[in-house]
């Protein structure tokens, strides 16, 4: 069975069109303690939650995601609540904010068998 190491319910929605046979289980892993350069941060923070989630489930296969926005020059952190995601959603351009430039990175998974 597949387990999804990943607490997001979009990524539980994109995963539940491809099958119905996964599991969730939210990896335990700080991804504060990374300081790496931004194109380089969402691949690495997914093998730390791939490799969190595998060490409990050794016999299962194991897909991880992490996603990040750039915003001039520095990674945005996840919204704190509801209030906090609109701010920074699709709805409202962010530079309409004030803010120079943005841009999401391209989401990295990483799978283990």
């Amino acid at each position: 069975m597949l387990i999804l190491a990943s607490g997001s319910p979009r990524r539980r929605e994109l995963i539940q069109k491809i099958t119905k046979d996964f599991r969730v289980v939210v990896p335990n892993v700080d991804e504060g303690i990374l300081h790496l350069p931004p194109n380089d941060l969402p691949g690495e923070e997914s093998k730390m939650k791939a490799y969190a989630v595998k060490a409990l489930f050794p016999d299962e296969e194991v897909l991880a995601c992490d996603t990040i926005v750039v915003l001039d020059g520095k990674v945005l952190g996840k919204p704190k609540d509801e209030k906090d995601a609109r701010l920074s959603s699709r709805d409202t351009p962010i530079s309409e904010k004030g803010r120079k430039s943005h841009a999401p990175s391209l989401p990295k998974c990483i799978s283990t068998n």
